[in-house]
C-alpha cells in the first residue's frame, strides 16, 4: 500500500504542472520501486531516489555505483536547505 502513494504523488503532481519532461520527482530510499521507474518512464518525468544500498543493476552483473561511475554530469543544482528556525542546514 506504501508504493501506492508514491505513484499517485508523481501521477498528480506531473499533470499539476502539465510538463512532465521539467518535472524531478525527489524521493527516499522508500521510493525505490519498480513501478516508479516504470511510470516514470510512461508519464515522461525525471526522478532521483537517494539510495542506501548498492544494488545489482543491469543484468546483475554490476552494481548502481558502477552505472554512475560510467555516466558525465549534464547539470548540477545546489539547493539551500534550512531547518526549521530558519538556518540553514
Amino acid at each position: 500500500m506504501g508504493c501506492l502513494r508514491w505513484l499517485e504523488n508523481l501521477k498528480q503532481s506531473t499533470a499539476f504542472f502539465g510538463d512532465p519532461g521539467r518535472c524531478v520527482h525527489i524521493g527516499d530510499r522508500e521510493s525505490d520501486i519498480y513501478e516508479l521507474f516504470c511510470t516514470a518512464h510512461v508519464i515522461g518525468t525525471l526522478f532521483l531516489i537517494r539510495t542506501c544500498v548498492n544494488r545489482l543493476a543491469g543484468k546483475g552483473n554490476h552494481t548502481i555505483a558502477d552505472e554512475m561511475d560510467e555516466v558525465t554530469v549534464k547539470g548540477l543544482h545546489r539547493i539551500e536547505v534550512r531547518d526549521s528556525k530558519g538556518d540553514p542546514d
